[in-house]
């Protein structure tokens, strides 16, 4: 391949235009709407003082009702009144509020001038935000200071929620693979212990439910999700990986040298940010915009390295939640801790920050000669896509297989069985979410590829045999593995076949003993096939 220097002005707009088409040739997510309807009826509450200047610069279309410790001067007592707001629910256009009035909370819903009697929108001006959230449903705002600017900005912002409003759906939600729960045991929590917003709750039947309205997009309960039943659709992970694979086959046209990819989080259209980051970064650090930096994870970083890309920047948000930055750089831990397992050097993938721009440098690793794959041919749910990115690093890295610790909350791991105590009652079987565990025979068998290690198998065992066992192992060619092997075999009293483990078949009897009603000739049917025992219930 002959490549031209990338030192020339006009190599740098061949570039830039490069990158430009790649990603503003885009189509537009076909995803779900969520829509808002407000008519600009707000609540306004905190000290006096700072409800005032509020409400003396109260923009045109804005209705209010604010509560203070004292009513402020010059100022309708009709629409202004002494109190605390002390609880808040809902979301732009459907908030409820309650003061505290006679030692009991009172909706005052009354007082909205909307016919539903709810609240569009709040301006929460005390010095801590009544909502617990790190991330704020739509239609909240909070200032904790008397400076009219900053409330005179605000309000503004909310003059521009007026009307009927749209947001995308950024999440799909696939029940069936959910780890969250199997007959009332509860598994995996991850999105749950990660969503800022407060949006995802576990219902009264341990489900798990999704509030769209709340949900903000931030993308954390998609990256920690071990299942994928969670997925991020603005875009899909798919779709970034074939833009990607893209951009880096039209820069190896133009160079010898595999580029870096720097994710940042945008607005997907911002061609001004976008322009201003290309003049500022080096030519072999190519930026990438994300709706969210935390809607992608270690499934796709590691399929991009796969791809050709030398190695990933993630550009810290200023403005993402502690509990985003958190998960964000938990999952980075994980993806460097398989690199370093595939003798990679684990700098290849890096969270920076904004101070750190104007430094970075295009680094140089060892080329990895990335396969000829075809992404179309990759499967869509994550932990498959995850695998294919480790199978394709194995190629490049000629290796059979790999080994790697990792943190309980990674999704990644193994089972550890004590064969003293396993009877091969199958119950660790049926509780499995993702079919990572069987039973062939007499013999227990674990897929740990297919172990999201939620411990499910290991509350739901009734002998207390199982625990998780945070070491990944990888070899693409591998089959299941033998957990347990029943040896001691129970024979049929009648055909005389082998068909249970004999301690399951006399635990099986010493319980059934013990239950009223108990009839002596029942014991023989537990001492039978399932053949022969139906044939003896159907005599019966």
């Amino acid at each position: 391949m002959n490549s031209m220097p990338l030192d020339s002005e006009e190599q740098d707009e061949i570039l830039h235009k490069m990158i430009s088409n790649t990603i503003h040739d885009w189509p537009v997510p076909q995803v779900e709407r969520v829509s808002y309807r407000s008519e600009g009826m707000c609540l306004i509450f905190g000290p006096t003082e700072r409800v005032s200047i509020a409400l003396s610069c109260l923009p045109p279309g804005l209705k209010s009702i604010s509560f203070s410790p004292q009513i402020p001067e010059s100022y309708n007592a009709n629409q202004n009144y002494v109190g605390d707001i002390v609880k808040i629910e809902g979301y732009m256009g459907t908030y409820r509020a309650q003061i505290t009035a006679g030692g009991e909370n009172r909706d005052i819903g009354s007082l909205s001038s909307n016919k539903n009697r709810l609240f569009d929108l709040i301006l929460d001006l005390n010095d801590s935000p009544l909502l617990p959230q790190e991330v704020f449903p739509l239609g909240y705002y909070h200032v904790a200071n008397n400076n009219a600017q900053d409330i005179d900005r605000i309000l503004g912002q909310m003059a521009q929620c007026i009307g009927t409003l749209y947001k995308p759906r950024y999440y799909n939600y696939n029940e069936s693979i959910c780890a969250h729960e199997r007959q009332n045991m509860t598994g995996c929590s991850q999105c749950l212990d990660n969503c800022p917003a407060a949006a995802i709750q576990s219902t009264d039947d341990q489900l798990i439910q999704i509030n769209s309205f709340l949900c903000q997009g931030c993308g954390s309960c998609t990256q920690v999700c071990p299942s994928g039943a969670l997925s991020y659709t603005y875009p899909d992970r798919k779709t970034i990986l074939q833009r990607l694979k893209q951009l880096i086959e039209s820069f190896n046209l133009l160079s010898n040298e595999a580029p870096n990819i720097l994710f940042y989080e945008d607005n997907l259209k911002q061609i001004d940010h976008l322009s201003g980051l290309l003049n500022e970064l080096p030519n072999n650090i190519l930026p990438f915009p994300l709706h969210s930096i935390a809607s992608i994870g270690k499934d796709l970083w590691l399929a991009l390295l796969a791809s050709g890309a030398a190695s990933l920047y993630l550009l810290r948000p200023s403005t993402a939640s502690s509990t985003v930055h958190l998960s964000l750089s938990n999952e980075i831990q994980c993806a460097q801790d398989l690199l370093l397992s595939l003798g990679i050097e684990a700098e290849r993938i890096q969270l920076i920050r904004s101070t750190e721009l104007h430094k970075l440098e295009y680094k140089k690793f060892f080329h990895l000669p990335f396969s000829n794959m075809n992404i179309d041919d990759w499967p869509n749910d994550k932990r498959g896509f995850l695998l294919k990115a480790l199978e394709q690093l194995l190629i490049v890295t000629k290796r059979d297989g790999l080994t790697c610790p990792q943190s309980t909350d990674s999704g990644l791991g193994s089972l550890k069985l004590d064969d003293t105590r396993c009877t091969l009652c199958q119950a660790c079987v049926h509780l499995c979410p993702t079919s990572a565990l069987s039973i062939d025979t007499s013999l227990l068998k674990f897929q740990q590829t297919a172990c999201v290690q939620c411990g499910i198998c290991v509350e739901g065992c009734p002998e207390q045999a199982l625990k998780l066992d945070p070491v990944f192992f990888f070899d693409p060619a591998s089959l299941p593995s033998v957990l347990f092997e029943s040896k001691n075999r129970a024979e049929c009293i009648h055909c005389g076949k082998s068909f249970a483990d004999k301690r399951f078949v006399d635990k099986s009897i010493t319980l059934v003993k013990n239950l009223p009603f108990f009839q002596a000739k029942q014991v023989d049917l537990l001492r039978m096939c399932s053949d022969c025992r139906q044939q003896e219930a159907m005599k019966q």
